[in-house]
């Protein structure tokens, strides 16, 4: 589509144009299963054990502990029932405003007999680590957070929340998802004790179908998925040579640009936030004043999300209402309802979320064509 502008790279990137080249040349040539033993199986296997040695260079691990999977849900998974099968203690601790990938596997063990326990959280997505030192104790098994929220954008302080739990209790494992982190804000896994980090490939400009868990060399996992034994027998099948290839390429590049990417698309989110505030329109923004760059969200009073998205998207122009796995089956946001919001600002809500390739003139063009559409539907509401 031409000139078409895409705000809803939370949801997924397009692959970036380098990644899509180098793809398009490896599938161009004959490859072999990794777990063969001829020359072509060969060469792919050691694509792999590159790509897997920039992981762990990158978090400063050992290559072992790179688990590839087939995206951060299955990281995720792999990270939290993996453990959870082999705990004797039997409490969670995590906050109500995770991804459903992480909400609904603990519930799932919360239905073998494990307690789930809410981390208490403020207006702006905070954890309250008041909180957590009080709710740790000998019976906890893991402590999991998010980063980056995937809809607010509040970002987690980690370092100190690693802190606190290693003082209280170094065998209690401490799992990150930091699907919308990597790349974007600072990860530091060693020097914050994290125990499990899960990423994803599609949230970078990386090909769909690629993820990974990192690892601390204390952890000890049961797998998912049973087979062949690849991926140090925790994630069996075939691996996805392109895939996984293309998330290393993807990170490569982005983890080079991180700090030149962070300035300036945090100057562009705030020209945009700026913009917004001089419409004459009811806004409420949602995102706490530091938060990811990578993502703004606002409560438009008085409209309806999925009929202002739908405007939008006749004029070209691609948002969300939040979570992509919530969108499409119309659920409320339990993250806005976990912060406060009433059902009708959380019905008003669209979702803005920007990547390395997102223009200022991109962002001009969107705020020129909003206040035509927020007067449609004032004028149809009338």
């Amino acid at each position: 589509m031409n000139n078409l502008i895409y705000l809803d790279n939370a949801a997924t990137t397009f692959c970036s144009q380098i990644v899509a080249q180098k793809l398009a040349e490896f599938f161009s040539m004959p490859h072999g299963n990794p777990s063969g033993v001829h020359k072509l199986s060969l060469k792919s296997a050691k694509l792999i054990q590159e790509a897997r040695e920039f992981f762990a260079t990158s978090f400063q691990v050992k290559p072992t502990q790179v688990i590839f999977t087939a995206s951060g849900t299955e990281a995720n998974n792999l990270a939290l029932s993996g453990m959870l099968q082999r705990s004797k203690r039997r409490i969670i601790l995590t906050t109500p405003i995770e991804h459903a990938s992480v909400l609904k596997t603990l519930e799932s063990w919360a239905k073998r007999g494990f307690e789930l326990c809410f981390l208490k959280i403020n207006s702006q997505g905070q954890v309250d680590l008041d909180d957590l030192a009080q709710k740790l104790s000998a019976e906890t098994a893991l402590v999991s957070v998010m980063a980056v929220n995937n809809e607010i954008g509040t970002i987690a302080p980690l370092k100190t929340m690693g802190e606190i739990i290693r003082k209280k209790n170094r065998n209690i494992l401490f799992h990150v998802d930091a699907v919308q982190a990597f790349g974007k804000v600072p990860l530091e896994f060693k020097n914050w004790n994290i125990d499990l980090l899960s990423i994803s490939s599609h949230k970078i400009h990386g090909p769909i179908g690629a993820g990974a868990l990192i690892m601390s060399d204390r952890v000890l996992l049961e797998p998912l998925l049973y087979g062949g034994g690849q991926e140090d027998g925790l994630r069996s099948g075939t691996e996805s040579v392109g895939m996984i290839l293309g998330f290393y390429w993807a990170a490569e590049d982005i983890l080079k640009n991180q700090l030149e990417n962070h300035q300036r698309i945090l100057e562009l989110k705030a020209y945009f936030m700026e913009g917004l505030k001089k419409l004459s329109c009811d806004i409420q923004m949602n995102s706490p004043e530091q938060s990811s760059p990578y993502i703004l969200n606002i409560s438009f009073k008085g409209c309806e999300s999925e009929v202002l998205i739908r405007m939008l998207e006749e004029e070209n122009i691609f948002t969300s209402s939040g979570a992509s796995c919530n969108s499409r089956h119309r659920k409320s946001s339990h993250v806005l309802k976990a912060i406060g919001l009433s059902d009708k600002d959380i019905f008003g809500t669209i979702r803005f979320s920007f990547s390395p390739e997102t223009k200022k003139e991109e962002i001009d063009k969107t705020l020129e064509i909003l206040p035509r559409i927020l007067e449609r539907l004032r004028y149809v509401s009338h």
